[in-house]
């Protein structure tokens, strides 16, 4: 699995981060699209969190927007 960002140094994800860091992927088919999701087990219940299309080459694809926050200290 590969994330790209000119912005950012580390730009690959693997599947050890992923687990490391206690999510899980799945490959689903719904309707003859295939889809990628990452899910999450939380107090026993599997939530998936994202929800990734295929393109028709085989690819996952989404879209990652940066969140900026300020904080102002007194």
């Amino acid at each position: 699995m590969a994330a790209e960002s000119c912005k950012f140094r580390k730009n690959l994800l693997s599947f050890k981060d992923i687990r490391r860091n206690g999510y899980h992927i799945e490959t689903i088919n719904d309707q003859n699209i295939e889809y990628l999701h990452i899910t999450r087990v939380i107090s026993g219940k599997k939530h998936v969190l994202e929800k990734l299309p295929a393109f028709f080459s085989g690819l996952y694809y989404t879209s990652i927007n940066m969140v900026e926050t300020h904080a102002v200290v007194n």
